[in-house]
């Protein structure tokens, strides 16, 4: 079974994996120590031919409502043809399965995320019942503009990240899990365990209508300098963007994706990147579609 003392020798094959397959991006050693610390669910196997890992693969259970055991896996390209892939797609089956019969819960599902010309990946699950969910793709936008200001009403402020603490924004998280999926308590989520987050380049939104200050939104940026390399420029990423319901409909998205992009241009960014699933709202699309993020 895979342990952090493996996180070097995952980050190595992961890299030979980015680069073989043309991926525009290179996950560093700290996202791979991440999957070891993170508080979901871990499960790791690796196989290794004289000492080198040539492939691995590991499930991530989260076990608040609906229930997912997400999968991730991969083969050396040295090693691939070989039956390897099947091999794994069939050991996160059946582990995942295991695993998710021993939790009591109404929804539970098996999640892969399949890069785009992976058919022989996507053959593979199709052939063991998987069926497509939704898809995710990336927006970038240039920072060689001048941004507009965004208007906002007098009570609603955007702030520096450090304006709140974790908890505020847990709560925040929570209600918009409850009102996306039902999920009633997702109090796991951490900032500390997002590899790359960079306070610098993140915000939020304040409501001031009220004696105290309350969450309206946030935007959490990071910093992958990793792949900075191999993409040919530098640039920050839009992990995520929130508005919770009852501030929807106003201009928050805008002026928080407004204000790290500022802020990222500050700092000698060339671009942004966000991704989206396709199960995001219009007025979100249309929000990054204004401030000139083009699909990539």
């Amino acid at each position: 079974m895979l342990g952090k003392d493996d996180a070097r020798a995952l980050a190595d094959l992961l890299h030979r994996i980015e680069k073989h397959d043309g991926l525009p991006y290179r996950t560093s050693i700290d996202e791979v120590v991440e999957l070891f610390s993170t508080s979901a669910s871990f499960t790791g196997i690796g196989g290794f031919v004289d000492g080198i890992m040539r492939a691995y693969g590991h499930i991530r259970v989260f076990d608040e409502e609906p229930v997912v055991a997400s999968c991730q896996g991969g083969v050396d390209p040295q090693f691939r043809n070989l039956g390897l892939g099947a091999s794994l797609v069939s050991w996160h089956t059946e582990t995942a399965k295991a695993t998710l019969a021993q939790i009591d819960a109404d929804t539970k599902s098996i999640v892969f995320n399949v890069e785009e010309g992976h058919r022989s990946l996507e053959e593979h699950l199709l052939a063991l019942g998987y069926e497509w969910s939704r898809s995710y793709y990336d927006l970038r936008a240039a920072l060689d503009g001048e941004l507009e200001d965004v208007e906002l009403d007098a009570f609603t402020k955007i702030e520096p990240w450090g304006s709140v603490n974790d908890a505020d924004i847990i709560k925040a998280v929570n209600r918009i899990a409850l009102d996306e999926d039902g999920r009633e308590e997702t109090s796991k989520w951490s900032v500390e365990d997002r590899a790359g987050f960079t306070p610098e380049w993140s915000f939020v939104a304040l409501d001031q209508r009220a004696d105290r200050p309350q969450v309206a939104g946030f935007i959490m940026a990071s910093k992958y300098a990793q792949d900075w390399s191999v993409l040919g420029w530098r640039e920050g990423t839009i992990d995520m963007l929130a508005v919770l319901p009852d501030f929807r409909g106003s201009n928050i998205a805008s002026a928080l994706i407004t204000a790290t992009m500022r802020a990222q241009a500050e700092a000698g960014m060339e671009a942004v990147l966000a991704g989206l699933s396709s199960s995001a709202s219009t007025s979100v699309m249309s929000v990054y579609d204004y401030l000139g993020f083009q699909t990539v």
